[in-house]
């Protein structure tokens, strides 16, 4: 196995690269997940059951976190436009 071509993000990451992408500690990555409030699984292929992580409801937690309203505000005033 090559791996993935360096231009493909996969979505669903092991917990160390998840940690990483999330910018949290693997421990509150895994509070997170065991709350349902990011979604993961253990790996199925895995005898070990590690975890893995989708990215994109990581993206949420932050957006969410963070207030989406206020950074779609702030996208669009940085591109000129009228909020």
């Amino acid at each position: 196995m090559g791996g993935l071509p360096s231009d493909i993000i996969p979505r669903w990451l092991r917990l160390k690269a998840a940690a990483q992408y999330a910018s949290i500690g693997e421990a509150r990555l895994r509070e997170l997940v065991a709350q349902g409030v990011i979604h993961g699984a253990s790996d199925p292929g895995n005898k070990r059951g590690d975890l893995v992580v989708d990215r994109e409801s990581i993206d949420r937690y932050w957006l969410d976190l963070c207030g989406h309203d206020a950074i779609t505000a702030a996208v669009a005033k940085f591109k000129g436009a009228r909020v």
